[in-house]
């Protein structure tokens, strides 16, 4: 079976990323589908709603399951984020009130931002490593 171009694109993405830059990527698509359910729920559309919102609580339960416990404190406070966020979209759900979307949208947000700063921190220490061994 060949693959589309966006599919070939994400592919590679996903096999060349960082594992921050991987964790954007669950946070960029959460944020997508979140919005996406707010605006059937504002329309009405409930089936297209439900979709996103079921595909939303399997990223915020990726994103849980990819935390290590032994990392401390960090791992154990985004783990209580993560079980709220889900929580609410099965509230979002259930409800059919796009309120509870946006309060996890705008939660997830600035985690997003802060997982982005820590990518971008890791291609940068990895472009500097690749300068030093070409000796640049």
């Amino acid at each position: 079976m060949q693959q589309s171009g966006y599919g070939t694109y994400l592919r590679v993405q996903t096999e060349t990323s960082s594992p921050a830059q991987l964790i954007v990527l669950l946070y960029d698509a959460l944020l997508a589908n979140l919005q996406r359910a707010e605006a059937s729920l504002a329309a009405g559309s409930n089936e297209d709603a439900h979709g996103t919102l079921v595909r939303s609580q399997e990223i915020i339960l990726e994103l849980l399951t990819s935390l290590d416990p032994s990392a401390g404190e960090m791992a154990k406070q985004l783990a209580a984020i993560y079980e709220y966020a889900h929580h609410q979209l099965v509230r979002a759900n259930l409800e059919k009130d796009g309120a509870f979307a946006a309060e996890v949208r705008e939660l997830m947000r600035p985690i997003r931002d802060s997982f982005a700063l820590i990518g971008e921190s890791d291609m940068a220490a990895a472009r500097n490593r690749g300068a030093a061994v070409r000796g640049v």
